[in-house]
């Protein structure tokens, strides 16, 4: 018979085998590892997106964008034996990536004159 325990990251019941030494789940373990390379990828989407808007070629950073993917893949399958749960994992995290790479929550804000900042993004 296992423990039941709550995961300090997500808040899902898991079983106390499946923690680490931060009652972490394995998602939540998956997640802390790939921090750095997922700000690495907004950061990379948030210039293709710039590239595509002013018109420039975006080859360059798909190339980029397919090589750390890769990268966090691998890492992902690495933490994650169940390659189906890796793959939900790893689409999940680089969806959520992109998106907040296209909010005001993954761009600097800079208020043009007459605009005040308030909260995360600059109003009129």
């Amino acid at each position: 018979m296992s423990i039941r325990v709550t995961c300090r990251g997500c808040g899902t019941e898991v079983d106390s085998s499946e923690c680490d030494r931060q009652v972490r789940c394995g998602a939540c373990q998956v997640k802390a590892s790939i921090a750095v390379e997922l700000a690495e990828y907004r950061r990379l989407w948030a210039k293709r997106t710039r590239y595509l808007r002013a018109g420039a070629s975006i080859a360059g950073c798909d190339r980029q964008l397919g090589r750390l993917a890769k990268r966090i893949a691998g890492k992902v399958h690495q933490r994650l034996l169940n390659a189906r749960q890796a793959a939900e994992v790893l689409n999940e995290e680089l969806s959520r990536a992109r998106q907040r790479a296209d909010t005001a929550d993954g761009r600097i804000l800079v208020p043009r004159q007459g605009q005040e900042v308030i909260g995360s993004g600059a109003r009129a």
